[in-house]
């Protein structure tokens, strides 16, 4: 009787597991945005830099490709991340 119970719970389980990825989207875009608010406030760091004349104009371009490099990867791993753990909630 006891296995019987068991398994509509689990399969229940299962599939809001399956049928609600919403929370598990919203916490791979808050990562997104923390990322890309590092980003907006290295940038601003990098002008402000550049203004006080303490950087060139070229390292300023250079630093700031090689931010926007790093924000892509990480934006990637996140994606990544969510993509993996969507690929194995989908095989339980």
């Amino acid at each position: 009787m006891a296995s019987c119970c068991a398994s509509p719970c689990r399969s229940s389980t299962r599939s809001a597991a399956r049928s609600s990825p919403s929370w598990r989207t919203k916490y791979a875009e808050a990562a997104r945005v923390a990322v890309r608010n590092v980003r907006r406030d290295g940038m601003d760091l990098l002008k402000r830099l550049e203004k006080d004349h303490k950087i060139g104009q070229d390292e300023q371009h250079t630093k700031a490709d090689e931010l926007q490099k790093l924000t892509d990867a990480h934006i990637k791993d996140i994606d990544a991340s969510l993509h993996s753990k969507e690929q194995e909630i989908m095989q339980v």
